[in-house]
């Protein structure tokens, strides 16, 4: 792998726009009240985000970063983890990343599917709908919106897990040069420069440069990724914006595969034999860009079209074999906001999306029967193209001084097409398929003060088969084309205020059917088959808390209850819906004087669940401690010291799925997949320091 070193050169300090002494911090969601300049049309300020996540009758939350930049961010799990229904674990300790809301996507141990990640509003998953988290970077965004389930029609979203909208920094939001360098265990080693001007009022421009690297508290688990995020931004005399974003990455990721629980127990920093022996890794180089104009309308009003071009590249020798891949995606978007009297607030706007993969597969490579071959000559070749078509509108209608009512639809088509050559045999094979859908949503907000809320919504929501899921396989002629899975959501909660506390509660229920669900392999270790279940069950509690216990003690808690069930399902009847805990909290405590400093305990909380449909073999509980310590000066200056798992807790952070186990959470052998579970960090220290100039 290559690795780079890390300079930051520190100057002289410089004074800053807000002093950290004078931010109004709620937590959770996070506000931080400061001052900014002109306002973008493009990139509201956390003041407009909580807003606007107000007037959403479902589970939302606003992420402010400074809740996470006082300490390490090792990657996007860290800026979610205190997020109430969200489940966002480090796979390997690295980058790669799990990510669900409400269930989405449960089985899948990477990738990510039933949630839309936006930047700006504007869609950054694949035009079938996949996002592959490690390819985010936490570091850069001014706040994070978070919907959960389908609360986020405004954006065309409709799926079971919602959507993620990274609102990102410029100029005009952040003023000035910024060094940050985070060191710590096994050679981890972490920068981000940026720099932000306006010119002339009319231009803006904003750059960031990150870098990763670690060794991993893992053998074989080497990460070596650079990340460049660049916005400009021009305003024209009538009022529009109009905004250019570039994205260039290059990530270089180990994977030291899962482990069996007996493996785990007795030494969880080894790699699985076979992706040491192969050197498995997963190697991204990303390219995208994004144009986004912004046109006000009368009475506060918007309209927005964004246009995006995403090319990948793909790398990634496993187990069973080398696969490589290119893959280009192209998404036009447009969303128009406009009130109408003193009573509606119409939102409506179309997204249209089209990529094609070509794929070369090498047989020749990786583990067969025990043997190690060389890399040979492709193959396979595959090829699939996705296209997808939705059109949205959403009412806000005020009944009264206290009471809205949000009514709105989605209607979705969606169409999949994949191949496949056998370059040994010759053969050759293609399926087609089309998917269409309407996703209506009835809402209803009631604030009768102006510090509490409750609400209540039904939502139906729509989601069509990924490619990788839907691609044909000519080794596997028994997998089918898949169905779409539609779901059916109730949803009733309440947030607000009360004293110096911020607090969120959603309880919902959604019923499922053709879930789609992936398990590992068990004739292909490392390799998945996707298949849809019948009727499923999800329904969970999701409650935050955060703000001032006491003038000295600040709190920010996430608590999540899952409960994920088959329906009187053919093959698993009523069995639970294995790999995420029922329970699973994370806290965070903070006392804190006026000089600046901090200092307080970190918490999380997993309690065990089942790894196999059959409900055989279970993944233990854990609770994990941790402490982190910061010194701000004036916002211009930051230091923190953070440890991880001080009682060096041996630990699964989260689980592959298999379809069972038979009881045996330490088999290898092919017929049972027993390597699912895989391992959390163990006891580690982090150092960070962060300039403001």
């Amino acid at each position: 792998m290559r690795h780079f070193s890390i300079t930051v050169a520190v100057a002289a300090v410089l004074s800053s726009t807000t002093a950290y002494a004078e931010k109004k911090i709620e937590l959770s969601p996070i506000l931080v009240e400061g001052q900014q300049t002109e306002q973008s049309l493009t990139t509201p300020s956390i003041e407009l985000s909580q807003e606007k996540l107000n007037a959403v009758p479902g589970g939302t939350t606003v992420i402010d970063p400074e809740q996470f930049r006082n300490g390490a961010v090792r990657d996007i799990a860290d800026s979610l983890r205190l997020t109430p229904g969200v489940y966002a674990q480090s796979r390997f300790g690295s980058d790669e990343t799990r990510l669900s809301i409400r269930g989405s996507g449960i089985s899948l141990t990477f990738n990510t599917r039933g949630i839309r990640l936006l930047r700006d509003g504007l869609p950054l998953n694949e035009a079938d709908g996949n996002f592959r988290p490690q390819l985010l970077e936490p570091l850069v965004a001014q706040q994070i919106e978070v919907y959960r389930g389908a609360n986020a029609l405004e954006f065309g979203a409709a799926t079971l897990g919602g959507a993620i909208n990274i609102i990102s920094p410029t100029a005009r939001t952040v003023d000035g040069f910024t060094q940050r360098l985070e060191l710590g265990s096994d050679a981890y080693r972490r920068f981000q420069i940026t720099n932000g001007k306006v010119i002339d009022d009319k231009w803006d421009i904003y750059g960031s440069l990150t870098g990763i690297a670690q060794d991993g508290f893992r053998d074989n688990a080497e990460q070596d990724t650079i990340r460049f995020y660049g916005n400009v931004g021009y305003q024209w005399g009538s009022g529009s914006e109009t905004r250019i974003h570039l994205n260039i990455q290059d990530n270089n990721l180990e994977l030291p595969g899962s482990l069996t629980l007996e493996q785990l127990e007795e030494d969880a920093s080894q790699a699985n034999a076979g992706s040491e022996l192969v050197n498995s890794q997963r190697d991204f180089d990303l390219y995208r860009i994004s144009a986004q104009h912004s046109v006000p309308l009368a009475n506060g009003g918007k309209a927005d079209f964004g246009l995006s071009f995403q090319h990948l590249d793909f790398f990634h020798p496993l187990r069973f074999a080398l696969l490589l891949s290119d893959q280009n995606d192209t998404t036009f978007s447009t969303r128009v906001e406009q009130p109408i009297g003193e009573r509606h607030n119409l939102i409506y706007g179309a997204l249209a999306s089209w990529g094609e993969s070509n794929d070369q597969r090498s047989s020749n490579f990786g583990l067969a029967a025990g043997v190690l071959f060389n890399q040979g000559s492709i193959t396979e070749r595959g090829d699939s193209r996705s296209f997808g078509l939705e059109l949205f509108i959403q009412d806000t209608i005020a009944l009264n001084n206290t009471v809205d009512a949000i009514v709105g639809t989605q209607a979705i088509f969606a169409r999949r097409e994949s191949s496949e050559l056998d370059l040994r045999s010759n053969e050759f094979g293609e399926r087609e398929e089309n998917y269409s859908g309407l996703s209506p949503r009835i809402g209803l907000i009631w604030a009768p003060t102006e510090n509490n809320q409750y609400f209540t919504n039904l939502s139906r929501s729509f989601e069509a088969p990924t490619s990788s899921a839907f691609a044909i396989d000519l080794d596997n002629t028994t997998e089918g084309i898949l169905d779409e899975q539609i779901a059916m959501t109730f949803e009733i909660g309440t947030r607000g205020n009360i004293r110096n506390l911020n607090y969120e509660l959603a309880v919902y229920y959604s019923d499922i059917e053709n879930e789609i669900l992936t398990v590992e392999n068990p004739l292909q270790d490392g390799d998945t088959i996707t298949s849809n279940a019948d009727d499923t069950v999800h329904k969970g509690v999701e409650f935050g808390i955060s703000g001032a216990l006491t003038p000295w003690l600040n709190v920010i808690a996430a608590y999540t209850y899952n409960n994920f069930k088959f329906n009187n399902d053919t093959l698993f009847s009523n069995n639970e819906i294995p790999s995420i805990p029922r329970n699973f909290a994370n806290a965070e405590f903070e006392f804190h004087n006026q000089s600046g400093f901090s200092i307080g305990p970190t918490i999380q909380y997993a309690d065990s669940h089942y790894v196999d449909f059959a409900n055989t073999v279970r993944n233990n509980a854990y609770v994990i401690y941790g402490l982190k310590a910061s010194y701000q000066a004036n916002n211009w200056f930051k230091v923190f010291l953070e440890a991880r798992n001080l009682e060096d807790e041996t630990f699964a952070s989260n689980t592959g799925t298999a379809s069972n186990l038979n009881g045996i959470s330490d088999a290898t052998n092919a017929t049972t997949g027993g390597s699912v579970f895989n391992p959390g960090i163990d006891r580690s220290f982090f150092a960070g320091v962060e300039i403001k100039l």
